[in-house]
């Protein structure tokens, strides 16, 4: 910008500076007007960074590229070999899918026994038990196992426990984790979700859908972000709820110094958005209400059970709302210790819900209970699967591959170039091609 204004600018008076930058990383209006009243001088040295960077990453692109795709062309017969592309970020992109596929195929599945017993706890109930030992791999040993169990008749209760335990509220949404999200919940490409988001932002429904940043700043208007949410047909309840009782502050996150993290800016309702744009901005909001939501608090009780000199184990979760009463807990909702256990930010992520689990007995240490039957299970160790597109996303980000913006573009081009094809459950296969390529970097 300044190397096409520069020259046409009128000189200014006795060498006065004359160029500032705004700053500013959310377009709301607070932040527009600290900007201006903060204005600063352009970094040249940040600039010529940037030059710097593309010019590299295009230097190294264009004559590998070309390098490759000369050398290929019409050498190989059975691989689709019209561009050969290479990238300093693309490139490990398709080196983690490679490396995944080797694994499979280097697998050597390893066969292992468990024990497997059940009790009664009354004529039509049973509880199916963990062997404290998991797994062994030498069947003679799991026989001899099974021989010392089978015939027992009784089970003995060693200990019970009741524990409560937090499932923590998410942190702020940041791209990569929306990205992630779309991928394994939504089932949308990297590359598509992000097109979506930056429409959404474009007409005012999101903030600005790429930071890497998962905290909000202090000075973020949460309540006044939350209260726009407040006559949505979908999850107005919940919103009203959490005005009343006041917000939980947010976990502490990660700040990237960039943009604050992803929040719903206007509410919108599903006829407004349609299709895709919908689904994406309804998990952007839900999870947005999650952040500023309780903790969900459940009970896990554990159960140990001895079965001649073996030890088996078995546990359950229950998460109690306020409005159920339990005369073991001695009140409605409320735990020992006389704090309430609640869903918390699982009611407005229902996905997220700890699973109902069958209640356990109520028993304690020394009861017993009729063994059913203890027998033996022939198991064998499985290959790992494919990549996929949520696991490859968190490798780039752990590895520092590509930023919050270009990693759906990596993930799109080794799709395009054919490298890797999207199987079912968005799992990332490579190619004949993508393979060979990525063999033959390790050999040179």
């Amino acid at each position: 910008v300044l190397d096409a204004v520069l020259p046409v600018m009128n000189n200014a008076h006795s060498g006065e500076k004359t160029v500032f930058r705004a700053r500013f990383s959310s377009i709301t209006d607070t932040d527009i007007c600290n900007a201006m009243t903060r204005l600063s001088e352009p970094d040249h040295n940040e600039a010529l960074s940037v030059d710097a960077r593309q010019e590299l990453d295009l230097r190294i692109g264009c004559a590998f590229t070309r390098f490759q795709t000369k050398y290929f062309q019409g050498k190989y017969g059975d691989l689709d070999s019209s561009l050969i592309s290479f990238g300093p970020c693309q490139t490990p992109t398709l080196g983690f899918c490679v490396e995944r596929h080797d694994k499979i195929q280097s697998f050597k599945p390893e066969t292992y026994w468990v024990l497997q017993a059940k009790v009664h706890t009354n004529k039509e109930e049973s509880l199916l038990l963990d062997w404290d030992r998991v797994r062994v791999f030498d069947r003679e040993i799991a026989q001899m196992f099974l021989n010392m169990t089978k015939l027992e008749k009784e089970a003995q209760v060693e200990a019970t426990s009741r524990k409560e335990k937090a499932k923590q509220r998410p942190l702020a949404l940041n791209t990569v984790e929306m990205l992630r999200v779309a991928s394994s919940a939504l089932g949308m490409g990297p590359q598509h979700a992000m097109q979506i988001a930056e429409r959404l932002y474009t007409q005012g429904y999101i903030s600005y859908p790429r930071t890497e940043t998962t905290h909000y700043p202090e000075n973020f208007d949460l309540k006044g972000s939350l209260r726009q949410q407040a006559n949505h047909p979908y999850w107005a309840d919940l919103v009203k709820q959490l005005l009343t009782e006041g917000i939980n502050r947010p976990r502490k996150g990660h700040d990237a110094g960039d943009h604050p993290p992803i929040t719903p800016m206007k509410s919108a309702t599903e006829a407004e958005l349609g299709g895709d744009a919908w689904r994406l901005y309804e998990y952007i909001t839900r999870h947005f209400i999650a952040t500023v939501s309780h903790d969900c608090k459940y009970l896990q009780s554990t159960i140990s059970f001895r079965i001649g000199p073996e030890h088996f184990t078995c546990s359950g979760k229950t998460v109690i709302s306020p409005d159920t009463w339990d005369p073991w807990m001695g009140g409605p909702g409320w735990n020992l210790n006389g704090s309430a256990i609640s869903p918390g930010f699982t009611e407005i992520m229902p996905w997220q819900s700890v699973p109902l689990e069958e209640s356990l007995p109520t028993c304690q240490k020394g009861d017993t209970f009729t063994v059913g039957e203890v027998k033996m299970l022939e198991k064998q160790t499985n290959p790992p699967d494919y990549l996929t597109e949520a696991e490859l996303i968190t490798l780039m980000e752990k590895h520092g591959i590509g930023t919050d913006a270009s990693i759906p573009v990596h993930i799109n081009n080794i799709c395009q170039r054919n490298y890797v094809t999207v199987e079912s459950g968005r799992r990332l296969k490579p190619t004949n091609l993508g393979i060979v390529l990525v063999h033959g970097y390790y050999k040179i």
